[in-house]
């Protein structure tokens, strides 16, 4: 777990961030003042007309702070399990893992625009807070909490400690070693990561329901409901002969390996516009009644790339209101990787007691294959008209691919894939030569 100072109380420049100060000669203002000349980090000055005794901010405001009652985020584990000795080296290992954090940070706006058809707001001004109420910049500037300050989740930012986080996952691992030939280490996870925000690092609401933080308690951004993970060394047996060529060629070999699996990562359908009219942003698509979102996992990796859900299940949800799909309910393409080494080694005893070269081949995603990245998952119709019905049936459309030749919808299409290494530009098979010298 994380955690971090409060940050302290602080207003910024729509432009620019206050510069430090160079304390050289000062500089007078129209009313007579000295102050010291401001000079940015680059070593540029700005304006001279700053008065430090009277600052001046332009609306609209931004402003973050710590919530009064801010809490330090701890973290609990537990964990209890069995092992069993498997005769001939073996090992099986079986646990019981939880997690528990409580208080983690979770930035929460509090400027939204009010959106109210029966309560105080209504019979204040029913034309402004409801009857005329829209999503233009306009309506949504003068339906704000706090009309000097920014919205859309940069406006009044409270850190709050009221986050929780869980995992809870059943671990078993099977270590296979002491065979002269064969060393073996597998392990399989089945687990279930659930919070309220899994980056509380920011100083950005994320929550589109600023009225009901637990709206978006869901699963985990990093969850993965199975992880299986196995890694194998084989030393091949010595080869007797009265031949020198054959115990030269065929000794001392050794492959090793990895294979690494786990389900996909879940994420959120999001729409492309302010449909609950309270200028938060992260809102999500709601389901046309009687519509599956999910298509076939069989189909071949091709369909799946141009259509990975059924983009048609989903619609905006009604004027004002949020759609009651939870945070995080949908699961993106799972992850495949093996790796294999195979190499031999020579020995150097003429040169050096025990010395020894080992000269080897890698490869990575030897099978090349192809792990595909999350879905484009943001809702946009030409119409908002849907009345809760699919875009095409509303006689919308969707945005194509940017500079695609056959029309190709990017909702719910894939665009990019997971690489190996870290690095996405050698998602492919990867191959290389190495030699280590032992002494």
């Amino acid at each position: 777990m994380t955690s971090r100072e409060p940050e302290s109380t602080r207003t910024e420049h729509p432009e620019h961030h206050v510069p430090t100060f160079d304390l050289g000669p000062p500089i007078t203002g129209p009313d007579g003042w000295a102050a010291a000349r401001p000079r940015y980090p680059d070593g540029t000055f700005g304006p001279g007309a700053f008065d430090p005794k009277n600052p001046q901010f332009v609306a609209p405001y931004s402003i973050f702070f710590p919530d009064r009652n801010f809490r330090t985020p701890y973290a609990e584990a537990i964990n209890f399990g069995i092992q069993y000795q498997v005769p001939h080296g073996g090992a099986l290992d079986i646990n019981y893992v939880g997690k528990f954090a409580r208080k983690l940070t979770v930035p929460l706006d509090l400027n939204p625009a009010i959106y109210d058809c029966n309560g105080g707001y209504f019979q204040a001004d029913p034309a402004k807070y409801c009857n005329n109420a829209n999503s233009t910049a306009q309506s949504t500037q003068a339906r704000l909490r706090y009309a000097p300050f920014n919205y859309g989740g940069q406006g009044i930012v409270d850190i709050l400690s009221i986050g929780t986080a869980s995992y809870n996952a059943l671990q078993m691992q099977y270590t296979q070693r002491g065979n002269k030939y064969l060393n073996v280490l597998s392990s399989y996870t089945y687990s279930r990561a659930i919070d309220v925000a899994t980056n509380g690092q920011t100083t950005s609401n994320a929550v589109p329901n600023v009225f009901n933080i637990r709206s978006d308690r869901g699963l985990s951004d990093n969850n993965a409901t199975h992880i299986f993970s196995l890694g194998w060394v084989v030393r091949y047996p010595g080869i007797s002969s009265n031949s020198r060529f054959v115990r030269a060629a065929l000794n001392n070999w050794v492959y090793s390996g990895t294979y690494q699996w786990h389900t996909g990562r879940p994420f959120s359908v999001l729409i492309n516009n302010d449909s609950a009219l309270d200028g938060e942003s992260n809102q999500r698509a709601a389901l046309v009644p009687g519509a599956n979102p999910l298509l076939p996992t069989s189909r071949h990796r091709s369909a799946k790339v141009a259509e990975y859900f059924n983009r048609d299940a989903f619609t905006y949800p009604k004027v004002g209101t949020f759609s009651p799909i939870g945070r995080n309910a949908f699961i993106g393409p799972g992850y495949i990787m093996t790796n294999m080494t195979i190499g031999r080694d020579f020995p150097l005893a003429r040169w050096r007691e025990g010395m020894r070269l080992n000269f080897r081949v890698e490869g990575f995603n030897v099978f090349n294959t192809p792990n595909l990245g999350q879905p484009q998952a943001t809702f946009s119709c030409s119409t908002t008209s849907t009345n809760g019905g699919s875009c095409p049936a509303a006689g919308g459309s969707y945005p194509l691919i940017v500079g695609s030749a056959t029309s190709a919808v990017n909702f719910g299409s894939i665009r990019s894939t997971f690489g190996n290494n870290g690095n996405t530009s050698t998602n492919g098979r990867k191959l290389q030569f190495a030699a280590t010298v032992f002494f």
